[in-house]
C-alpha cells in the first residue's frame, strides 16, 4: 500500500455568524484538533443585529441571549431574570414555544409582553407582540423566530422583580446604603 499525503477542504456553512448561537460549530471546533483538522471561521452577520433592530433594543447593558431549547427543557428559566431583557433564540415551533411559555410563567406574569420576530432582517420579516400566555399561539413561528422579553424589574425596570433586585436590596442593607440607612452586620 502506498501512503500519500493529501489534504482536502470541507466547508461547513451556517446561517449568520458561526460564533453566535451555533452549537454545532462549538462541537466541531472542540473535536478538530484531536483529528488534526484545522478550522477557519469566517464571520457573518448574526440574527442578533436585525432582531435587536426590529425590537428597538440594545445588547447593552444586560441583554440575556438564551437558547429556547435550554429554557424549555430545564423546567426553570436558565440565565433569565426579570431584571434584564431576554432574547430567546431558536424558537422554532409552537410545541417548543408552549414548553418555553410554561417555563417562563414560573417567573413572569402571564400578561408579560413578548415580542416575536420572524425572519429578522428579511423582506418577509414579521414583528408581533403578544402576552406570554399566548406565546405558542402565533401562526408565524418557524426556524427563523426569536422572542424578546423586556425587563420587568430591577436594573432596567420597576418593582424589583428578579433575583438581582433582591441581591441589590441585601447589599444596600448590609452597607447602609438605601433602605433608610439601616445597616446589617
Amino acid at each position: 500500500s502506498s501512503s500519500s499525503s493529501s489534504s482536502r477542504a470541507i466547508v461547513y456553512a451556517v446561517p449568520g455568524d458561526p460564533c453566535v448561537a451555533e452549537n454545532s460549530v462549538n462541537i466541531l471546533r472542540a473535536a478538530a484538533p484531536a483529528r488534526g483538522v484545522s478550522v477557519r471561521l469566517i464571520p457573518g452577520v448574526s440574527f442578533l443585529e436585525p432582531t435587536l433592530a426590529a425590537v428597538q433594543a440594545d445588547l447593552l447593558p444586560s441583554l440575556a441571549v438564551v437558547d429556547a431549547i435550554d429554557a424549555a427543557v430545564s423546567g426553570y428559566a436558565i440565565g433569565i431574570s426579570g431584571d434584564a431583557p431576554v432574547l430567546l433564540c431558536q424558537l422554532y415551533s409552537n410545541a417548543l414555544a408552549s414548553d418555553v411559555k410554561l417555563t417562563l410563567m414560573n417567573q413572569y406574569p402571564e400578561e408579560t409582553p413578548v415580542t416575536l420576530v420572524h425572519a429578522a432582517g428579511c423582506d418577509d420579516e414579521i414583528v408581533e407582540t403578544l402576552q406570554l400566555c399566548d406565546l405558542d399561539r402565533s401562526e408565524h413561528i418557524d426556524i427563523l423566530t426569536s422572542a424578546y422579553i423586556p425587563a420587568i424589574g430591577g436594573v432596567n425596570g420597576v418593582n424589583g422583580a428578579g433575583m438581582e433586585s433582591l441581591l441589590d436590596v441585601i447589599v444596600k442593607k448590609r452597607t447602609g446604603g438605601g433602605g433608610g440607612g439601616v445597616g446589617v452586620d
